[in-house]
C-alpha cells in the first residue's frame, strides 16, 4: 500500500479519519493530517504519523506509530521488539509484550505489560494489571496490580524526574559548547560574504539567502544562551524540590524487581504484599497500603 493508496481509503468526518480494515507494511511513511480510528489492525512493517488522536480497534504489531495527540490500542501491542509507540499526550492499551512505547503524559496497561519498554513523562496506571520483565518509566507515580513473577524475571523501574533533570543539565551543555564552537564558523562566513560584495562580485540568490540565514543565525546567539541560561534555573530549581513520586503495588510485588526512585535503589529479595514504595529522609521506604 503506497501513501496515495491510504489516502483513498480514509473516510473522512469532521477532524477524524477512519480507516476500515488493516493497514499494510509499505516502503513509505503514512500520514493522516487529523485523528484516525482503525477499524482493525496495523500490520508490520507500517510507519504511520497521524497528526491528532489514534485509535485502533484492533492490535498494533512491528509498528512505528507516532500521534502528536493520544493512543489507544484496544487490543495487543506485540512483537520481537521493533514496534515502537511515540504519544505527545496519554497511551491506553490491553497487552503490550515485547514492545516500547514513550508517552508525554501518562500511560494506561489494561490487562499486562511483557518485557516492554514503556516510559510515561506523567504516570503509569496498571492498576488491573501485571507487569512482569522489561523497563518501565515514570515521572510522577506508577500504580500496578502485580509487579515481576514468581519466576524472578527481572523488572526494571524508573520512577521520578530527577535522571531526566540531570540528563537534560550534559545535553544543555552540550548545546551550548556546540552553538559556541559554530559562532566563529558563522562569523567567518559572513566576513566571506561581506568580502565578496566589497570587492564586486554579485551573490547568487542561494548564498544571499545563505547570508540572510548565517546572520540570523549569529543575531540569535544572545537569545539562546540567555535561554539555555534560565532552563539551567528552572532544572536546578526542580531538583531541590522533595519528590513526592511514588510506586504502589496492590497485590503482589515478587522478587528480583529493580525499584529506583530518584536514584534510590533497591532490589527486592522477596515477595512483598499490597506495599507502597517512596522515598523519605533515609532513603528509600515501605509501607503498607
Amino acid at each position: 500500500m503506497t501513501q496515495a493508496e491510504f489516502i483513498t481509503k480514509l473516510h473522512h468526518a469532521g477532524d477524524t479519519y477512519t480507516f476500515d480494515g488493516n493497514i499494510v507494511g509499505a516502503t513509505e511513511h503514512f500520514l493522516c493530517t487529523g485523528s484516525l480510528v482503525v477499524n482493525g489492525d496495523i500490520e508490520s512493517g507500517v510507519a504511520l504519523v497521524v497528526e491528532g488522536d489514534c485509535t485502533v480497534h484492533g492490535s498494533v504489531f512491528e509498528t512505528s506509530l507516532t500521534a502528536t495527540g493520544s493512543v489507544r490500542v484496544d487490543e495487543s501491542f506485540i512483537g520481537s521488539g521493533k514496534g515502537k509507540i511515540l504519544s505527545g499526550h496519554d497511551v491506553w492499551v490491553s497487552t503490550i509484550n515485547g514492545q516500547a512505547i514513550v508517552a508525554k503524559g501518562s500511560v494506561t496497561i489494561g490487562v499486562e505489560a511483557l518485557k516492554s519498554d514503556i516510559t510515561a513523562y506523567d504516570k503509569i496506571n496498571a492498576t488491573i494489571a501485571r507487569i512482569v520483565g522489561g523497563k518501565i518509566e515514570a515521572g510522577t507515580e506508577i500504580i500496578v496490580k502485580t509487579l515481576g513473577s514468581e519466576a524472578a524475571l527481572q523488572t526494571k523501574i524508573y520512577l521520578g524526574n530527577r535522571k531526566k533533570l540531570i540528563q537534560r543539565l550534559t545535553d544543555i551543555s552540550n548545546e551550548e559548547k556546540n552553538l559556541n564552537d559554530s559562532l566563529p564558523k558563522i562569523n567567518d562566513s559572513i566576513y566571506k560574504l561581506n568580502r565578496m560584495k566589497v570587492d564586486g562580485i554579485v551573490l547568487s540568490a542561494d548564498q544571499e539567502a545563505m547570508g540572510t540565514r548565517l546572520r540570523t543565525m549569529r543575531d540569535s546567539y544572545p537569545r539562546q544562551m540567555e535561554l539555555f541560561k534560565k532552563e539551567i534555573e528552572q532544572v536546578n530549581a526542580l531538583l531541590k524540590e522533595k519528590s513526592n513520586a511514588t510506586l504502589s503495588v496492590r497485590e503482589a510485588v515478587f522478587e528480583n524487581v529493580l525499584i529506583d526512585i530518584n536514584g534510590y535503589k533497591e532490589v527486592t529479595d522477596s515477595s512483598l504484599y499490597g506495599v507502597r514504595f517512596k522515598v523519605g529522609a533515609t532513603g528509600l521506604l515501605k509501607e503498607p497500603l
